[in-house]
């Protein structure tokens, strides 16, 4: 990070969780690729320079530990659960959903790598839906 910092970078993106696969019920499991304790190292120091941290995270305990240590925002969350949504939304973490590139780059690899069962479009579809209905019910409506 020192490096990038003193190459210009003004933000720092990190994975979370890099590696996934699909259980035989269909379901989506990430694999963290950092403990909390390291993912928070990264975002002291990256406030310490005046950077944010967006992190790359699916779901699971990578996510929460990106979301825990207070990243700037999390990228794809494709399936966020209830308490991550509502962390995120306590916290003021951004989510970018990255919609587009599930839909019509990666749904045939995801349904031959779950056997038909879903996709991380429809798992994300589905996250994304009750992130923005949890947003707004916590964003007063503007006068």
């Amino acid at each position: 990070m020192q490096q990038a910092f003193y190459d210009g970078a003004d933000l720092i993106k990190i994975y979370g969780t890099d590696r996934y696969n699909f259980l035989p019920d269909g379901k989506e499991v990430s694999v963290a690729d950092f403990s909390l304790e390291e993912v928070q190292a990264i975002v002291d120091e990256a406030r310490l320079k005046g950077l944010k941290v967006a992190c790359h995270a699916y779901d699971g305990p990578g996510l929460h530990y990106c979301i825990d240590a207070g990243v700037a925002s999390i990228e794809h969350g494709i399936q966020l659960d209830d308490d991550a949504i509502r962390k995120m939304v306590s916290k003021g973490i951004y989510l970018v959903p990255t919609l587009y590139v599930y839909c019509c780059a990666l749904e045939k690899s995801d349904l031959a790598m779950s056997g038909g069962k879903t996709s991380r479009l429809a798992i994300h579809e589905v996250s994304f839906k009750k992130a923005l209905a949890l947003l707004m019910e916590a964003v007063p409506p503007r006068k």
